[in-house]
């Protein structure tokens, strides 16, 4: 198993920041690595550079805190442009990174806007949704799995199937349709025959295996034992034939052989009634009389007796109607950007692509916005923002399908500063100053460190100090852009010279009174050194030793009081520094108390050599090195 680098190398021991650039001096550089200067012999070139603790504790810090980063969130932070030397890093297309504790993928190459930006970035999505995240919508960046949107869309068909059910037709029905051809999933009422294994449904309503023939009929509701019909014995879908009520006429006189009775009377001419093979009357009127329309004229004849009617076809519904698809309509909409935080005034297209892509020229999508005190939307999907706050843009299809987009505007920063940092030592907590303009700037201030081993910063401006070195810390607008970067240095804690405490100043024995207890300092012979709560090296006399190395650039020429120094870097021991050799080594100091002079001792760390040399007068003046 691959370590994991809980703690980064070195995270609070003693480091150098590595250079990007290549150093005038060869030191170590992340261009060059490791100059000719350290393959030269130590004893013989005044050139040579030993590999040092710190340096080699600055590399693979960098290295595992870098690793950590990737161990730890799987994507590596945004790159500021504090980061890469003062400019934007241009990110390539596809580039995932992790911004504000939340992490985007880049859309476009060479792209160089704030991860905030959802025209250039896009938050990633790699979280898998829940059923109940799925069935009721909820999460913008969520993955669906192909069984949970199996089971989303088996469901919903069920669920929409189980509410229109009621108001099907089922199969077996029989409606009246105005086309010579029947829709898809229906048969014509003529008598046919149908594969009653292909269709069961059909064959329990018509165990025949025939659809009935209806055609040419009008249909007579079943009597079904009602005497609406006096055959109610009929079977269901049984024929009856045509049939007419009986007549009588009678006539208002008897010019034509039959009285106002309906009886034989006396007439000019006999009445004849005859019939022929089609049952149709003939009638034979004596000159004045009449039997026909108006007394007189064309009767309406014909071979049946009917009413007035409409020619239609009837059409019986089959089991494929059950299984034929609805037309098609959208499930989705894409809308771009998915996402927005802007500032006031600005504007901003959005942009919907209606899915199935086939459908959108059917669907046209309308746009609104929830609060157009914040922001407007027009027809086009072009968004206008006004004032401060946040509102949801909705794109809507006729079919009621509908997406929102959550826009947050804001007050912009026209320009951000950031006080200088004061040094720092390891554990301090310290408040950074920042002036926004215009004062009344609403949008997100983001925080960062170039590293957090260092010095880290949390989301409202804290600075905490965990490692000595040098960090740089950049406050960022979110949605502007508006940047500003200061350096903090962070050194090692002072360490505490404490030799003696002494619990409570003697105050135990104050009530034995004054006298007593000056009785006591004098026989410990500390005098008011009893009165303290510690005693430093100063107060004891004792030799100060320091706890950290040199920096580069210091003259011994300025280290005149009682101590022991160190320079752990070779290049760093320079002769206009006043150094006697161009190696590392430890330096000691010895205050003479005459005109603030001073005695000085340097020990090469590669040598026996002694070079000692001291100091007088006002103004103080240095005497040559000599060696012992």
């Amino acid at each position: 198993m691959s370590k994991f680098f809980k703690t980064p190398f070195a995270a609070s021991g003693d480091k150098i920041i590595i250079p990007d650039a290549m150093t005038p001096d060869g030191s170590v550089n992340y261009t060059e690595g490791w100059s000719l200067d350290y393959e030269r012999p130590l004893d013989t070139d005044v050139h040579a550079k030993p590999v040092g603790r710190k340096e080699m504790n600055g590399v693979l810090h960098d290295i595992t805190a870098a690793l950590r980063v990737h161990q730890s969130q799987a994507y590596p932070d945004y790159i500021n442009a504090a980061d890469n030397g003062g400019a934007q890093y241009p990110y390539a297309k596809g580039v995932a990174v992790r911004f504000n504790g939340e992490f985007y993928v880049s859309l476009a190459d060479a792209n160089t806007a704030l991860p905030t930006d959802g025209t250039k970035w896009q938050p990633i999505i790699f979280q898998r949704a829940t059923q109940d995240e799925v069935d009721n919508g909820i999460g913008d960046y969520l993955v669906v799995t192909p069984p949970m949107l199996k089971k989303y869309l088996r469901d919903s068909i069920d669920d929409t199937t189980n509410e229109i059910k009621p108001f099907l037709f089922p199969a077996g029905a029989v409606v009246a349709w105005g086309s010579e051809t029947p829709p898809d999933g229906w048969l014509e009422c003529n008598g046919q025959g149908f594969d009653t294994s292909k269709f069961p449904q059909l064959r329990a309503v018509y165990p025949s295996g025939r659809v009935p023939d209806l055609r040419g009929y009008a249909i007579r509701g079943w009597a079904h034992g009602s005497y609406a019909d006096e055959a109610n014995w009929r079977s269901i879908l049984s024929v009856q034939r045509d049939a007419m009520n009986g007549e009588r006429h009678k006539p208002g006189n008897n010019d034509g052989g039959i009285d106002s009775g309906g009886s034989a009377g006396p007439g000019t001419k006999p009445l004849a009634i005859s019939l022929d093979s089609g049952a149709v009357a003939t009638i034979s009127m004596a000159p004045f009389g009449g039997l026909g329309p108006g007394g007189g004229g064309n009767p309406l004849t014909y071979t049946e007796t009917r009413m007035k009617n409409v020619a239609m076809m009837y059409i019986v519904k089959t089991d494929e109607a059950e299984e034929i698809a609805p037309a098609p309509t959208p499930n989705n909409i894409v809308v771009s950007p998915s996402s927005l935080s802007v500032g006031v005034g600005t504007t901003q297209q959005f942009t919907g692509q209606v899915m199935p892509a086939e459908l959108a020229g059917q669907y046209p999508i309308t746009w609104m916005s929830s609060d157009t005190s914040v922001g407007t939307i027009d027809a086009n999907g072009l968004f206008r923002a006004l004032a401060a706050g946040n509102t949801d843009i909705i794109a809507t299809l006729s079919t009621g399908l509908s997406v929102r987009v959550t826009v947050t505007v804001n007050v912009l920063l026209t320009s951000i500063t950031l006080a200088a940092i004061p040094d720092q030592v390891v554990g301090n907590t310290y408040e950074l100053v920042v002036s926004k303009v215009p004062s009344n700037a609403t949008e997100a201030i983001l925080f960062d460190s170039t590293d957090n081993a260092i010095a880290s910063v949390t989301t409202d401006g804290k600075l905490f100090t965990s490692g000595t070195g040098q960090a740089t810390i950049t406050v960022t607008g979110a949605v502007s852009g508006k940047t500003v970067s200061r350096t903090v240095k962070v050194a090692a804690a002072p360490p505490v010279d404490q030799y003696l405490v002494i619990k409570n100043n003697l105050s135990e024995i104050k009530k034995a009174g004054e006298v007593s207890q000056q009785a006591a300092r004098d026989n410990l012979a500390l005098g008011k050194l009893a009165t303290k709560d510690s005693l430093s090296s100063g107060d004891v006399g004792a030799f100060p030793v320091s706890g950290s190395a040199l920096a580069a650039g210091v003259n011994l020429n300025t280290l005149v009081k009682n101590g022991q120094y160190f320079q752990t870097i070779s290049s760093n021991a320079a002769t206009v520094l006043n150094y006697p050799e161009l190696v590392a080594g430890v330096l000691r100091v010895y205050e003479t108390g005459i005109d603030g002079g001073c005695r000085q001792v340097y020990m090469p760390y590669n040598s026996t050599v002694e070079y000692r040399r001291y100091a007088f007068g006002n103004p103080l003046k240095f005497y040559e090195w000599k060696a012992y």
